[in-house]
């Protein structure tokens, strides 16, 4: 079971594979605090915050992604890169690709030998490794998605395809899409077997019924938890 607990709160949050919850908070200056906590911990600093799989704690940083601006997210994210980086790597060294990769380089080898021969100044080439190929190929992963709501449903498919990362943390979802749309990303995420938290700064009374599917969480005014 992965799941994610603050010291201040007596609920825990399950972020194991599949699972959506959708955490509400009535007190403006708490729903600041803690999401304000949880994205400093989350950037490497100290916090309150625990996450944890079986009983061990495991870090912010290779098995949770927050998506705190859903108005500016991308599937090019830095870190989808730098993991897509990594496996094209070994792959072009792979029985399927090393020929294939070494007749590039020795094709590169060649061109820059000439290029150096052929011009003014005396210049020195070192010849290039396939590390060095794949990154000036600048590939990138390409999807067809239709609408924003298939934008993230993508973003998070990717993240825990290519990095293995499978929880989430949604920042005020419920404002940016309907409780349909809201419903849709939470059954995608069961079929693809990751987690999301959604995190709301508004009242849980402000929203229409959520899907049964997704597990509720109320701070209310007087700082108690309700499910």
């Amino acid at each position: 079971m992965r799941k994610l607990v603050h010291c201040g709160y007596d609920f825990q949050i399950d972020l194991s594979d599949g699972n959506s919850t959708a955490l509400f908070f009535d007190k403006p200056e708490e729903y600041r605090h803690f999401a304000y906590e949880l994205v400093r911990q989350y950037d490497g600093e100290d916090g309150n915050f625990v996450l944890s799989e079986d009983g061990e704690e495991i870090p912010f940083s290779d098995n949770l992604v927050l998506v705190s601006d859903l108005l500016r997210f991308g599937i090019d994210d830095k870190k989808i890169l730098n993991k897509l980086q990594s496996l094209l790597k070994a792959f072009a060294v792979s029985e399927d690709m090393f020929q294939k990769t070494h007749e590039i380089i020795c094709a590169i080898d060649r061109y820059a030998e000439d290029l150096v021969d052929s011009f003014q100044y005396q210049l020195r080439y070192e010849s290039i490794e396939a590390a060095d190929l794949i990154k000036l190929l600048n590939l990138r992963p390409e999807y067809d998605y239709q609408n924003e709501l298939e934008h993230l449903a993508e973003y998070m498919n990717l993240f825990h395809d290519i990095c293995g990362i499978g929880a989430f943390v949604i920042f005020n979802g419920f404002s940016i899409y309907s409780d349909d749309e809201i419903s849709l990303l939470a059954d995608d995420a069961k079929r693809q077997g990751h987690a999301i938290l959604f995190i709301e700064g508004n009242s849980a009374s402000s929203y229409r019924p959520i899907s049964a599917s997704i597990r509720k969480l109320i701070v209310d005014k007087d700082m108690v938890e309700l499910c």
